[in-house]
């Protein structure tokens, strides 16, 4: 079994082939919310190595095909906005983060997910 890397020693390089081929993978090759999941994740690595455009691109991504969704990956809609609220936050945009915040929670909600939906909460909180 492989050992999972630190997302520390990725380099920006790794991270953009990982990008690449995410963006090359279609629905047939890969169920919807395992792609969503795979986008959100290495956008969250994007995000922590301090290369916030790539992570918003691939957050987007997976917002771009909102509409294709089921039920039960709906969760990574709201992944994908509670992302680009951490991203908006961290560059000091506040009021655009509490809106991705407010639309996380609110899929969320949507989805039963409670637990989720009150972390976006304390986001919200933390920002005011």
């Amino acid at each position: 079994r492989e050992k999972k890397r630190d997302y520390d020693q990725i380099s920006i390089e790794e991270l953009t082939c990982l990008k690449d081929e995410i963006n090359d993978w279609s629905t047939e090759t890969l169920p919807l919310g395992s792609w969503a999941s795979a986008s959100n994740d290495i956008g969250i690595i994007f995000y922590k190595k301090g290369d916030y455009e790539k992570g918003e691109a691939l957050f987007r991504s997976v917002l771009s095909k909102r509409a294709l969704f089921v039920a039960e990956d709906k969760i990574h809609i709201g992944g994908a906005f509670n992302s680009l609220g951490i991203l908006s936050s961290a560059q000091g945009n506040y009021e655009l983060a509490i809106e991705y915040y407010i639309k996380a929670a609110g899929v969320w909600a949507e989805t039963g997910n409670v637990y989720n939906q009150v972390l976006s909460n304390i986001n919200i909180g933390g920002l005011q």
